[in-house]
């Protein structure tokens, strides 16, 4: 599997979010080489909760901005969050016994959300939070 890697096409325009979904891209690729350097750690359990604890900042921070600025789509956007956490627990009930299993799954469905999330939701986020503040 190729792990997600963050370039220009993943920019919304507004620093902050893009800022914070690079992290998520580096969160992301330091679970996985360290899962291949050190399969089946359970310090990488550690790892994993330290981004799940970014992504629900995250995820709060576009919420605010959903919120202030009553973005017409932020219930849909709200509801793919929602579906996020979701299927974060499924796969941790699935493969939290194999620490190498749950990785894999976890950088897989991360990188399948990520690369349409940000493309379709947070670019559009971000050209309306744009066009409400003129």
């Amino acid at each position: 599997m190729d792990i997600l890697e963050w370039n220009e096409n993943f920019l919304t325009g507004l620093s902050d979010i893009d800022n914070q979904h690079k992290k998520i891209f580096k969160y992301l690729k330091s679970i996985y080489e360290y899962n291949k350097i050190n399969p089946e750690s359970q310090e990488i359990l550690q790892k994993i909760h330290s981004f799940l604890a970014f992504m629900e900042q995250h995820f709060e921070f576009e919420e605010a901005l959903i919120d202030k600025y009553h973005l017409k789509n932020g219930d849909e956007h709200k509801k793919e969050h929602a579906f996020f956490k979701e299927r974060i627990k499924e796969i941790f009930g699935v493969y939290g016994t194999s620490p190498y299993a749950l990785i894999f799954e976890l950088c897989k469905f991360v990188k399948d959300f990520y690369s349409s999330h940000i493309i379709f939701y947070d670019k559009t986020l971000v050209k309306e939070i744009k066009k409400n503040s003129l």
